[in-house]
């Protein structure tokens, strides 16, 4: 095993002992009636100013729930909410009951432990200093959010860190039958016996926007997400270091279909199959992901599909590996079909143990790769692409692949138009031991710049660039969610151009941006 591996599977096996330990109980809010003091002196059990004259009788701004809104201290000043956690509520729960349709409830800055339950209403309920300043607790107990009556997209849970879940299936949230809207979240150390460490989903279409999953375990499938007979929307997700035993190291799909773009995959691990992302019976459409030294005891070390459908473009795999077959991505169809299409991607240095290649497929087709690099992949028989049903590579690169470049097996057909076989040359290769530390895009010397298939065009109009910075989303990169762009021109970073273009120098950093680093 790879020094690569081994620092993986360690860090996967000392989130499971520490889950398995418990961890201590986090200090609770502060649940000091008089904890609003505002220098009057008067303050009482209710936690509101008896000295202005319009509390607790309807009177100047007060809504249905009898308290001032006029005048709401700390953060959640000037926020427009109709309801104030700890101010006006003495907790979570207590507001979501009080709210009626439409509330916005916002939570003073705080650890709240215990369980809150959305009983199906449309409100919003966010934290006022973001996820790094309020919490919501497990402590072992879970799931920590229920939203399992028919929640709908105005239904908005956002700012919050979830933590320290512990239930059978979800256990930082649990969504049934509900179609919520889960933003500026940060869902870790939870775990699950069974399914979805972080969150479980069943016939729900959540919209998952700007989510951080760190740390999360399954016993069973989907350590940070696992999704059945649902339809998610994932935007800016980052999966890091999640862990389950049977698969789906970070997201599992069962009978689901997943729209998802900008979302990163780092460290996760699975026993079974799926590095990342395992699906069943399911089609995932992926734009602008990238999958970093993810790991399986099985097969795909990035992705793993059984019967379903996988759509890839403008994404990068890199320094993936599998034990089984499948470095990067693996399909396998059993009484259906299983099918790929890889598009404008960079295929690097992904290493499978268990013989094929680093794109394999097994009773699958078809398989259709455009304008995509394969470099430096190892081990497999055949480095890059191997399967036995029909597969079509066009306008696409392989460079140092260990092994035959490709391989198929009848009765499957291989079609190759305009390949080439040469050194990509990226900006930055310069640490021999760790390629997710690489700058994958092309240098100015490069033959794969303009090399790509002629119907697609780079953002500037130009013919497309081969691989994950060429194309026509390859101005869209924006994985830390800072708002502004990574730079897809070929070269390195131009400090002299492309600050004044808003175009971000570190797109692993939200805090490096133009007027900040650039």
């Amino acid at each position: 095993m790879t020094s690569r591996a081994l620092r993986i599977s360690v860090t996967a096996c000392l989130i499971a002992l520490l889950l398995g330990a418990g961890c201590p109980d986090p200090p609770c809010a502060d649940d000091d009636t008089n904890s609003d003091d505002d220098g009057t002196d008067d303050d009482d059990s209710t936690g509101d100013d008896d000295s202005t004259g319009d509390d607790d009788t309807n009177v100047g701004d007060d809504d249905a729930t009898g308290d001032d809104d006029s005048t709401p201290q700390g953060a959640c000043a000037g926020t427009g909410a109709d309801i104030v956690v700890p101010l006006e509520q003495p907790s979570i729960q207590a507001a979501l009951e009080a709210a009626i349709d439409g509330d916005r409830i916002c939570v003073e800055a705080g650890t709240y432990p215990g369980q809150i339950d959305f009983l199906g209403k449309s409100v919003e309920l966010f934290g006022a200093e973001g996820a790094g300043a309020t919490t919501l607790a497990g402590n072992g107990a879970g799931p920590v959010v229920r939203l399992a009556s028919g929640e709908s997209a105005s239904t908005v849970l956002s700012g919050f860190t979830i933590s320290d879940g512990h239930a059978h299936s979800g256990g930082g949230i649990l969504l049934e039958g509900s179609s919520p809207t889960l933003s500026m979240l940060v869902l870790r150390h939870n775990h699950a016996d069974q399914d979805g460490g972080a969150i479980s989903a069943h016939d729900a279409a959540p919209r998952i926007l700007d989510v951080l999953f760190l740390a999360n375990t399954a016993g069973s499938a989907g350590g940070a997400l696992y999704l059945y007979s649902s339809s998610p929307t994932l935007d800016g997700a980052e999966f890091e270091d999640n862990a389950a035993l049977a698969g789906g190291g970070a997201v599992h799909l069962a009978h689901s279909m997943a729209e998802m773009e900008n979302a990163s995959f780092t460290g996760n691990w699975t026993g079974g199959s799926g590095g990342a992302i395992e699906l069943q019976f399911s089609d995932l459409h992926g734009s602008r992901g990238r999958f970093a030294t993810n790991l399986c005891d099985g097969d795909g070390g990035a992705i793993a599909a059984l019967e379903s459908s996988v759509r890839c473009d403008t994404s990068i795999f890199v320094a993936n590996e599998s034990d089984g077959r499948g470095s990067a991505i693996w399909l396998e169809a059993w009484d259906e079909s299983s099918a790929l299409e890889l598009t404008s991607s960079s295929v690097i240095d992904n290493v499978t143990w268990g013989g094929l290649a680093a794109v394999s497929a097994w009773d699958a087709s078809p398989m259709t790769i455009t304008n995509t690099v394969f470099a430096y992949n190892a081990v497999g028989s055949c480095g890059a692409v191997s399967g036995e049903g029909d597969i079509l590579i066009s306008y696409s690169d392989f460079w140092e692949n260990l092994g035959d470049q490709y391989c198929v097996w009848e009765p499957g057909v291989l079609t190759l138009e305009e390949t080439l076989f040469v050194d990509p040359v990226f900006v930055d290769t310069s640490d021999v031991f760790y390629a997710e530390e690489w700058d994958l895009h092309l240098d100015t010397s490069s033959l794969l710049l303009d090399a790509g298939t002629p119907p697609l065009l780079d953002p500037d109009g130009s013919p497309s660039d081969i691989g994950a910075f060429g194309g026509p989303a390859a101005d869209g990169w924006d994985l830390d969610r800072d708002g502004y762009p990574l730079w897809w021109q070929p070269g390195p970073y131009d400090h002299g151009t492309y600050p004044a273009l808003g175009l971000d120098c570190d797109d692993s950093d939200a805090l490096t941006f133009p007027g900040s680093g650039c």
